[in-house]
């Protein structure tokens, strides 16, 4: 197969050249590949200032880029070419912004063609720009003119800027535009997805891009629009948050697509859902009632505390929840950053108090983005996130588009593995600090205080739903907790309780009978050992266990 090069016609060459050119190239290359005649004479002359190419970062290899390019540029029709862009996506994958760019051209050129237009140019002249010039032929019609702005007037989008590849370069001083309208997104307006921010901030206000990468201040608001100036210098790329330091945003708790998200998660058997920004109870209440009217009940809901109305809410918020997440990313850009570690360890000190599991979030092994191993900073953050008794620690970007996310996990775990062995969990967790009011509360203080004090290696109970293992839980076991279920459910969820280790087991006719069987299990797996001192939480029946086992009230010798 012959290689052929297109470095001399990627980026920018075709503002240097013009559309015309650009495609006599692309089809000189292809018709060297194929051996065949290629016409391009009729093609219709465009000539815009616009980036329209395939991007290595997209696909490497000249021979698919050209068959790509083949693929769109001998589609004269454009309802076949929908049909072809969408069979590419389905091969490649979502187009980058300059690939978008060169298959509207050639919705261009094929409606040009139609209306009798043989070209389009856009006038390069430093002193005059902006001015497209548009050569007709005698089968021109201006009516089809007309038509065709009110069929396609919200399809045709081209971007200016030579930046755009899925990023774009912002500089100190440079003036952006914050726009609801998507057809005006482009190298100074960009579109947002909250379309009432113009009604949240004014002139003065901060507004935060990509967790405080690009800072922007807000000059004024017109036409439902925010014009601000950049700050810093920055990379901007898609799809990244917007924070509002001290702005109370008039978002509802539940948007459609969270609506659609959560009957999704619904639907696919989702053990638990992380929901963002949670200002208040109310918040949590909504989307638990959402939950139970469509079969999800028993579902659980993280809390992911951002904000400063969430700070200010904390305890109501993790009364309310499941469990609450440290989400250290936009809570540190929302509010004074000196006083995220403060709030950090007070979440996870309410939750303890609570009885709630609590994770802590973003940035944890940041720089494991790009480097196989951890900055010193970063191995005592989470250290001290362990050190403070928290449910888990949690990797964000770092596994999910990082280099080294393998690594990542292993260093997670090693750091966590060798702060447990320095902890004494006996005087970290006091029990004296837990809240407790109901029956099961004082029976779990009950046990995990019997289980501490003859020394028990082990709590051992069965349970359906999982809460009686998380109230254990919350009071602190120095001992591992083995919690034995049949409910699949159940099993993955308390996957996140600290200090639990949860085993599937097949229902027996009795639970003393299910817990037996569950025992068998933790033995074979090296989880239980012989001699182990194993104290029952629940179970009036006598547990055989295993062999030589022996009961002494609520406790097993193995």
């Amino acid at each position: 197969m012959q290689e052929v090069s297109f470095g001399d016609i990627q980026s920018g060459h075709m503002e240097q050249v013009g559309y015309e050119t650009y495609t006599k190239l692309l089809e000189e290359n292809i018709k060297e590949l194929k051996g065949e005649k290629i016409d391009v004479d009729k093609n219709v002359i465009v000539d815009i200032l616009v980036d329209a190419y395939i991007p290595d970062t997209f696909i490497k290899k000249q021979k698919y880029k050209m068959d790509i390019y083949q693929e769109i540029i001998y589609c004269k029709d454009n309802a076949k070419l929908k049909e072809v862009v969408k069979d590419l996506i389905d091969r490649y994958g979502e187009f980058p912004t300059v690939l978008k760019n060169f298959v509207k051209i050639i919705i261009l050129r094929n409606m040009a063609q139609n209306l009798g237009i043989s070209k389009i140019i856009e006038n390069k002249s430093e002193y005059v720009k902006n001015i497209v010039n548009i050569h007709i032929t005698e089968e021109f019609d201006i009516n089809k003119v007309e038509l065709l702005i009110k069929k396609y007037k919200t399809r045709i989008n081209f971007k200016k800027s030579k930046d755009i590849d899925e990023k774009q370069h912002i500089t100190e001083g440079m003036e952006i535009i914050l726009t609801n309208d998507d057809r005006l997104a482009d190298g100074k307006y960009f579109s947002i997805s909250y379309k009432q921010l113009w009604k949240d901030v004014k002139p003065g206000s901060t507004i935060l891009i990509d967790d405080g990468a690009l800072i922007l201040k807000v000059e004024k608001i017109e036409n439902e629009q925010i014009f601000c100036k950049a700050v810093n210098n920055a990379i901007l790329k898609e799809r990244k948050s917007i924070n509002v330091p001290g702005a109370i945003l008039r978002l509802p708790a539940l948007k459609e697509k969270d609506i659609n998200d959560l009957l999704y998660g619904i639907e696919a058997g989702f053990d638990y859902i992380a929901a963002s920004f949670i200002r208040n109870e109310n918040d949590i209440k909504a989307i638990r009632d959402l939950l139970k009217e469509n079969g999800g009940e028993r579902i659980k809901i993280i809390a992911k505390i951002e904000n400063q109305e969430g700070i200010e809410n904390i305890e109501s918020i993790i009364n309310a929840a499941d469990g609450v997440m440290v989400a250290r990313g936009d809570l540190a850009v929302e509010i004074p950053f000196e006083e995220a570690p403060f709030y950090q360890k007070q979440m996870i000190k309410i939750a303890k108090r609570l009885g709630k599991p609590v994770i802590v979030a973003t940035q944890m092994l940041e720089s494991m983005s790009s480097n196989p191993n951890p900055t010193r900073a970063e191995v005592s953050d989470v250290a001290n996130a362990v050190y403070d008794v928290t449910s888990a620690v949690m990797l964000s970007g770092e596994t999910a588009a990082g280099k080294y996310p393998v690594e990542c996990v292993k260093a997670m775990d090693k750091i966590a593995r060798n702060v447990e062995q320095h902890i004494n969990y006996a005087k970290r967790l006091r029990l004296d600090e837990r809240e407790y009011n109901t029956l099961d509360e004082k029976i779990a203080e009950i046990t995990v205080s019997t289980a501490h004090k003859i020394g028990a290696d082990a709590i051992v109970t069965y349970t359906k739903t999982g809460r009686s293992v998380e109230t254990l839980a919350g009071f602190g076991a120095v001992c591992p907790i083995l919690a034995i279920t049949d409910d699949k459910k159940t099993y993955n969820q308390l996957a996140l309780i600290w200090n639990v280790t949860p085993l599937l087991v097949e229902s027996k006719e009795t639970i003393t009978k299910t817990i037996e069987n569950g025992i068998h299990k933790f033995k074979e797996n090296g989880i239980v050992e012989d001699g182990d001192l194993l104290y029952l939480a629940g179970g009036r029946e006598y547990i055989k266990g295993v062999k030589e086992s022996k009961r002494i009230g609520g406790i097993v010798i193995a």
